[in-house]
């Protein structure tokens, strides 16, 4: 029996099913190979996240956190029992 690993998985274009979940899957596919495994699935591009707004809050406040109240929230709830990440985005126009 392998080790239960918990990771997340930030899918970061807005087409799904494309080529970066494919990525993705294949990464999770060997993730499966390591052992069990939880998943959670952020789609990015279906939630409200604004942009850092460089007020430094997060580095001086207690608790560092980000002034700006949206739904990084809940991405911000999964780190503490992450094991794992997985970033996926497009590479639109060649960049």
């Amino acid at each position: 029996m392998g080790t239960s690993l918990k990771a997340i998985v930030l899918h970061g274009s807005p087409r799904k099913s494309g080529n970066s979940d494919t990525l993705a899957e294949y990464f999770l596919k060997g993730l499966g190979e390591a052992g069990d495994h939880q998943v959670e699935h952020f789609y990015t591009n279906e939630m409200n996240i604004r942009p850092c707004q460089g007020c430094l809050t997060c580095e001086t406040s207690v608790g560092h956190r980000c002034a700006i109240v949206d739904d990084m929230e809940s991405i911000y709830a999964a780190f503490p029992i992450l094991t794992s990440l997985c970033g996926r985005r497009p590479c639109i126009g060649g960049i």
